[in-house]
């Protein structure tokens, strides 16, 4: 009752000032996202997000079908900007768009939920987010996919208070556009549900109309889902992701807060500890003065990271990224929980721990060489300027040929290894003097190429080596 007369006795000016602070952290926001942007080597799913920009329609949606993947919008809105040009910053240029717009629609879901406070500090978190950046300088679908859910959770949360056709419209097309920018998304459906669940007295009425919602939302994806399943050989889960182990939602939340995707250390686990603590907090919160809006920010961070974990004891598909959407509700809840720390000074700390914490995420993202992406750029650069007449290129797979290609200027015939058997691969060496290979460069060092370890075998002249992020390229010998 307290706060509703103190919003009520807010003046004009305060009105504005909150509006300004919000513009303050907007700017920092796009300030921090287009600093370096294009400065990265586009990696190898960049590089196949650029591909199917770039090819006609009809044979972008062909790949899309066979390889699984929905028709993201990323993926349109880069063939809108690719009429401006085709460097890094264009490419990844929708990314940085709706990670600055997120921020300012993050603002209105903490109005939502409890007040303009909550907003401003859940804004100041995400503009500040290492994590929420390193998606919005990349050229895929997370940025978009996040900032769809954000709005149709700002949308939900309107329909908990009002009924209205323009917030139904509003829930339906941006519930749709994440459901299409990739398939783990559709869990947020599952933590509408619950809460709907929780207060199915009171929202009986609005159950129903949510249910014909989500059907809508879904519609447009089921001709998609049916040419894909109408396939031969239609392929389920992603090969290359492991089972998660037991601590995989700690280390989702180390790589919310700072940025870094690998294993949690012990290191890491001491500074998760603030986070915890105002995770904890909020979480106290929400069990304290259990309004639905607060309900439903704990079940969007929950129910998705949950229900991924034990999906992937069966069908691996736990990735830190792939649950990005649920960033937006752990930022939030941890907002609500400092805000509602007993006293200022702990307040205030605990603020400025969680910001030292992520700005540091910030600064090893832009100089860190731990978090380069694969340099094709240098790859590429580093054969053109070495190559001769009789050379011939290799990449290990057939995945690696568009972002060697983007960057490569030359004429030398390229190879994708994987596409033929070692005897063919021999077969297709004849004739050229030496042999520049291009492969993933594993974490530790030692060899993760089956090609490297053919060519040791039978090519052992090896002229030139070159390390570069997440690559490795050798020149070979092949002939006199």
């Amino acid at each position: 009752m307290v706060r509703k007369l103190d919003e009520k006795m807010v003046s004009p000016l305060d009105f504005g000032s909150d509006h300004i602070r919000l513009l303050v952290i907007i700017l920092l926001a796009t300030a921090l996202r287009l600093f370096h942007l294009g400065k990265q080597s586009l990696w190898l799913d960049e590089a196949w997000s650029y591909t199917y920009a770039l090819v006609p329609l009809r044979a972008s949606l062909e790949t899309l079908l066979v390889s699984g993947d929905p028709p993201s919008p990323d993926i349109f809105l880069i063939r809108l900007f690719l009429i401006v040009g085709k460097n890094e910053t264009i490419i990844r240029f929708p990314s940085f768009i709706f990670g600055v717009l997120s921020v300012a629609v993050i603002y209105r879901v903490g109005r939502l939920i409890l007040d303009s406070r909550l907003g401003l500090v859940s804004a100041l978190f995400l503009a500040l987010n290492p994590f929420h950046l390193w998606y919005s300088q990349e050229a895929r679908m997370y940025s978009v996919g996040m900032f769809s859910i954000l709005a149709a959770s700002y949308f939900f949360l309107r329909l908990l208070q009002k009924n209205s056709w323009r917030t139904w419209g509003g829930f339906i097309v941006f519930s749709s556009l994440a459901y299409y920018s990739y398939y783990v998304p559709l869990q947020i459906a599952l933590a509408q549900f619950v809460l709907l669940l929780c207060y199915l007295r009171t929202y009986r009425v609005l159950f129903r109309k949510w249910v014909v919602a989500q059907a809508l939302a879904f519609a447009p994806l089921l001709p998609w889902l049916a040419l894909y399943f109408s396939q031969d050989t239609p392929r389920i889960g992603i090969g290359w992701i492991p089972k998660p182990t037991i601590l995989a939602p700690l280390e989702t939340l180390w790589a919310f807060s700072s940025g870094y995707s690998g294993g949690l250390t012990a290191g890491a686990a001491i500074a998760l500890l603030p986070f915890c603590l105002a995770l904890a907090l909020g979480t106290l919160s929400v069990m304290r003065d259990s309004t639905p809006h607060k309900l439903f920010l704990f079940l969007w961070l929950v129910v998705p990271i949950t229900a991924t974990f034990l999906l992937s004891l069966l069908r691996p598909i736990y990735v830190h990224r792939y649950l990005i959407f649920a960033l937006p509700a752990y930022l939030t809840l941890m907002a609500c929980g400092i805000m509602n720390t007993p006293t200022r000074i702990v307040r205030l700390a605990l603020t400025a721990v969680v910001l030292a914490i992520m700005f540091n995420g910030l600064l090893r993202i832009y100089f860190d060489p731990g978090f380069f992406k694969q340099d094709w750029r240098g790859a590429a650069n580093y054969v053109q300027n070495g190559a001769q007449t009789g050379d011939v290129i290799a990449v290990e797979s057939f995945e690696d040929v568009p972002p060697f290609k983007y960057y490569y200027k030359g004429d030398l015939k390229l190879i994708a290894v994987n596409n033929q058997s070692f005897g063919d691969f021999e077969e297709s060496m004849e004739g050229y003097e030496r042999l520049w290979l291009i492969y993933h460069r594993a974490l530790s060092g030692r060899s993760d190429s089956n090609t490297e370890r053919w060519l040791n075998l039978h090519r052992k002249d090896v002229l030139e080596e070159k390390d570069l992020p997440g690559l490795r390229v050798i020149l070979y010998q092949l002939s006199p």
